[in-house]
């Protein structure tokens, strides 16, 4: 039953089925029966042949036993004819040998439709049997139609009943709530009380975790918002300290810095939130031709101050100074944020643990595969590879962090139809992290 197996069924399907194996079951039951019936009457039939061949052997054997015995020319052939016409035989002869085992001096022996019996002559010195045969009708005779059809039409009758009332007790009780909990997915489950406990109960349950889940995303969204906009907010209130803490022209100096990086965070900030909160999924994706050098500028400049906060240097490598790539400007410069944000928090949660350097390393070159290969590297701790959970939601390692990061940052390049891999950082000694673009749409 492997096809049943690998098909997919409809519930109507299934129900046919389970109707069908049973119905084949009974009509093989209903034609067994049939020839059971049929082979019962052709063995009494050959019972009651051989019974009455029996008591004809006994006379014709009697009888032609006088006549050997008389020794009259021609009288044997005379009596046998005559035998065949009061008996009513097909045919009579007399042989030297019997062609089946004998039984009290008689056997029976089937032969192309004739019934054959073979019996000793008595009373003489010569070993002689006679051969009675007579027609007999063949076993496919005595199957009749019309029983098999009386037989049939109850069984027919009866699977028909059972489908139609089958059918409708489903609809009714099982189709039409499974139905409804199907669309649950999209509306209210409304539970009837006419459908089954079993299926009162799943709907209930359904509700229950719909509506658990409805709020699992709805904070997921909110933990997504917030855990990408205070890299922006950190590195602003970095800025407000700073001027806090200055006088005069260098206060007025940082007083512009604020300004300048105010009009640059802030509408990214109001964009990642309207393209979150605006009930999609996916994050959506909207590539224009754009620098991607200024784009990782600024994920390395969002940055900058929560890197000089925690004591670490962010590095880049030096490269092109113009590199166009069809992109989505603000959401890859979010992710690749991301990653530098979680690099400088490695370097500071493993600083005082052995590592000679506190760095992070970004590095943009081409892939050995010819896409453009971001990498962002740092002195941390590094990734356990063998675990999978790097990229998961609400799953983090951080004290206070919502496991977001690396999730959201994955969809975004995932969103580029690029690539996002783990690695060893051999240069640094902690986590390195890939993303490879393709350059298919470079200008």
């Amino acid at each position: 039953m492997q096809w049943m197996q690998k098909k997919s069924f409809t519930l109507k399907q299934l129900v046919f089925l389970s109707w069908l194996a049973p119905a084949l079951l009974t009509l093989f039951a209903s034609f067994s029966v049939f020839f059971f019936l049929g082979w019962l009457d052709f063995q009494n039939n050959v019972d009651i042949t051989s019974s009455d061949l029996s008591q004809k052997s006994k006379v014709v054997a009697r009888r032609l036993a006088a006549e050997i015995m008389l020794e009259e020319s021609g009288s044997i052939d005379a009596v046998s004819r005559k035998l065949i016409e009061e008996l009513h035989i097909s045919d009579l002869g007399i042989e030297k040998s019997a062609k089946c085992v004998l039984i009290s001096d008689q056997c029976v022996w089937k032969n192309a439709g004739r019934l054959v019996m073979y019996r000793q002559i008595p009373h003489i010195s010569e070993q002689r049997f006679v051969v009675l045969s007579m027609e007999m009708k063949t076993f496919l005779s005595f199957l009749n139609p019309k029983y098999l059809l009386w037989s049939a039409l109850p069984v027919l009758l009866l699977i028909a009943l059972g489908l139609f009332f089958q059918l409708l007790f489903l609809r009714k009780h099982i189709i039409e709530p499974v139905s409804s909990l199907v669309s649950a997915a999209v509306n209210e489950i409304e539970v009837q009380d006419s459908w089954p406990i079993e299926l009162k109960q799943i709907g209930l349950n359904l509700s229950e975790s719909f509506k658990a889940r409805e709020q699992a995303v709805f904070t997921m969204l909110a933990k997504g918002v917030i855990h990408d906009i205070k890299t922006f907010l950190h590195s602003l209130l970095i800025a407000v300290d700073l001027i806090n803490e200055s006088e005069g022209d260098k206060r007025n100096t940082r007083l512009e810095k604020l300004y300048e990086a105010c009009k640059i965070s802030l509408p990214k900030m109001k964009r990642i939130i309207e393209l979150t909160l605006d009930g999609s999924q996916e994050i959506p994706i909207r590539p224009v031709e754009a620098n991607l050098i200024n784009t990782i500028k600024g994920a390395v400049d969002a940055n900058i101050a929560y890197a000089r906060e925690r004591g670490v240097v962010i590095a880049t490598s030096e490269s092109s100074s113009s590199i166009i790539l069809a992109h989505d400007p603000i959401q890859l410069e979010r992710a690749l944020a991301n990653l530098i944000k979680n690099g400088i928090e490695a370097v500071f949660l493993a600083d005082g643990k052995g590592r000679k350097e506190n760095k992070v390393l970004v590095e943009i070159t081409d892939s050995p595969s010819g896409d453009l290969e971001i990498t962002v590297e740092d002195s941390g701790l590094g990734f356990d590879l063998e675990k999978k959970s790097s990229f998961i939601p609400v799953k983090s390692k951080k004290a206070h962090g919502a496991g977001l990061g690396l999730y959201i940052t994955e969809k975004i390049i995932t969103g580029h139809h690029g690539r996002l891999c783990a690695l060893h950082s051999s240069l640094l000694g902690g986590a390195k992290l890939s993303v490879s673009l393709p350059k298919g749409r470079v200008v």
